[in-house]
């Protein structure tokens, strides 16, 4: 919860469904856990995350900052 900004008790109400998770943290959780190597693969196997940024990335769409 708080990798993302948010409380514990909110997080908790968006994991029993008595709330409804916005699509802005739905992403930010969705990158968060993509991350995390032992939570990507499951990620992808339950086809979660959007083909769209999928196809972006591999397109060259989506902007890196350099470094400096």
């Amino acid at each position: 919860a708080s990798a993302v900004g948010i409380s514990r008790q909110t997080y908790s109400a968006y994991e029993n469904r008595t709330r409804p998770i916005p699509w802005s943290l739905y992403l930010a959780l969705l990158f968060y856990f993509d991350y995390i190597p032992s939570t990507h693969y499951m990620i992808r196997q339950l086809e979660l995350f959007p083909n769209e940024l999928d196809e972006c990335w591999l397109a060259g769409r989506v902007f890196i900052e350099e470094e400096k």
